[in-house]
């Protein structure tokens, strides 16, 4: 067998339920990983001192290299990785001290995807009509200027926003404040997937068979701000976790960005408060991009042009789509989302400007 490694050591340290400041002290306290491993059962008393007899018992329960691999095979054959802070790959940003952060990750689809510049997307999941159209057009505007949009998989904002990032064609990371076992809610298990078959990333510090509870959302805020260069608030009452995502963002010296809305909304309540108090003040995805000197990736052909110049979001909506290859209109119907009505008007204006071309009856795609 291989050399078991103090990543596979950190691993074990993380079955119990020890938070990541009690695992580093237990650490320090032994003298090293390797220390702690090898001369377990010689530090029992060191151990039950620093963890409590329950923890004590749990690692002693799961001390064996054989169980170790098991799991760790497990795991992997459920698509399922673990990274540790003493991996190359573990997000560097999140090794700055006011993140907290787990000293061990779980992980589904692209772990690079946390190496691209990353911007937080959040709100209330009780969102408006104004709130969805929003955080889907500011992540559109995110993704299109290159940024991979960050949120928390949870209903209202945070699903338009991981939505629109991709309809733009860009890549988005998902945190969980529970195991992949049981993603909440059972409705976004479906957009767990699609976020992953876009080269998207999904992660949680919890263990796959972790149900998530009240706590557990409010600390996977910490996570969602400390991937990020920014957080922006689209739409968050006076008590929205949203708002806890944007406290985490100020003390790790992240930029906090509000959109405004209807003063006398609750559901605004929280955007308005954060503004008053000095936020940065957005209309659009593009002040995100501008405030945090973004450069959009250079156009790599003359399609990439053609979008550029698009102003009309539906209308860039389904240019994008296009790009893909020639579509029907029933695709695009279901593609897009857009009512039959609208998705008429922006394909004539596209044919109008030249940018794409009918190739049947029913049939479109870009001009070559």
């Amino acid at each position: 067998m291989a050399k078991f490694s103090d990543s596979k050591i950190l691993f074990w340290l993380s079955l119990p339920t020890l938070t990541p400041r009690k695992q580093t002290e237990l650490i320090k306290k032994a003298g090293s990983l390797g220390s702690l491993w090898h001369d377990f059962k010689a530090n029992s008393t060191l151990i039950k001192d620093s963890v409590g007899e329950k923890a004590y018992a749990e690692l002693l329960r799961y001390h064996d290299e054989d169980y170790i691999e098991t799991q760790l095979d497990k795991l992997r054959s459920s698509d399922i990785f673990v990274v540790t802070v003493l991996n190359p790959i573990f997000p560097q940003t999140l090794l700055q001290p006011e993140v907290d952060a787990p000293l061990v990750m779980y992980y589904r689809g692209d772990i690079n995807a946390i190496a691209d510049t990353c911007v937080a997307v959040v709100g209330t999941r009780a969102c408006t009509a104004y709130g969805k159209d929003m955080a889907k057009d500011i992540a559109s505007d995110l993704a299109v200027g290159g940024v991979t949009v960050v949120s928390g998989l949870a209903t209202g904002i945070d699903t338009y926003a991981h939505t629109g990032a991709m309809d733009a064609g860009g890549k988005t990371i998902a945190v969980m404040g529970s195991g992949f076992n049981h993603i909440t809610p059972v409705d976004n298990v479906k957009l767990c997937d699609k976020i992953i078959q876009n080269g998207g990333l999904v992660l949680t510090e919890y263990k796959p068979d972790m149900n998530a509870t009240k706590f557990t959302f409010p600390a996977r805020n910490r996570i969602i701000s400390g991937l990020s260069r920014g957080v922006v608030v689209v739409e968050a009452g006076e008590k929205s976790g949203a708002l806890i995502t944007a406290k985490y963002a100020l003390e790790q010296n992240r930029e906090v960005f509000a959109l405004p809305g209807n003063v006398t909304s609750s559901r605004s309540k929280g955007c308005n408060d954060l503004l008053y108090e000095g936020a940065n003040f957005i209309r659009n995805g593009r002040d995100v991009l501008e405030r945090l000197n973004v450069v959009p990736p250079k156009k790599a052909n003359k399609e990439q042009e053609n979008c550029e110049i698009i102003v009309d979001k539906d209308q860039k909506k389904l240019y994008i789509l296009l790009e893909e290859g020639t579509k029907t209109y029933d695709e695009l119907v279901v593609e897009s989302g857009m009512s039959p009505a609208k998705l008429s008007e922006a394909l004539l204006m596209l044919e109008l400007e030249g940018a794409i071309v009918r190739t049947s009856a029913n049939t479109f795609e870009v001009r070559k």
